[in-house]
């Protein structure tokens, strides 16, 4: 085999690596604008029962289905978005005495191809509890 065909099969083998992982994101698209709002759905769910359980610091509010509202007792408030476009879960914590605090998840799948919620850097979070805790313990805190 002479240059040009080691030239060619090289182009040739990066296309059809490119082709395949076109392929491999597609499909995990599809998985995801299936299971994305199904996670979304069960967080939500899983975060205002938290609020309900400490009812006393916590008040839960649904707006539309893909967002939801926390108010809290020291007057600062969780609100949420489900961006479906990005997969992404959008949150601010409003006070009137302070500056907002803006942050984001991301939800792909794990390894097993099950919906998982990611923080900013990555990292797979245990579960949608654990993320409902920790924006809890945000807005509780940022008295």
């Amino acid at each position: 085999m002479g240059m040009l065909d080691v030239a060619i099969a090289s182009i040739e083998a990066k296309e059809k690596n490119r082709a395949v992982a076109a392929e491999e994101f597609t499909r995990k698209q599809a998985i995801l604008s299936e299971l994305g709002p199904r996670l979304w759905a069960k967080f939500r769910a899983v975060l205002k029962s938290e609020c309900e359980k400490r009812h006393q610091y916590f008040t839960f509010r649904v707006g539309q289905i893909l967002c939801a509202e926390v108010v809290c007792r020291n007057r600062r408030a969780l609100q949420m978005e489900y961006l479906a476009a990005s997969q992404r879960i959008a949150f601010r914590i409003m006070a009137e005495d302070a500056d907002d605090f803006i942050g984001t998840y991301r939800i792909g799948l794990d390894d097993n191809e099950v919906a998982a919620i990611f923080e900013a850097g990555g990292m797979i979070l245990p579960s949608a509890t654990y993320v409902a805790e920790e924006l809890l313990t945000l807005l509780l805190s940022s008295s």
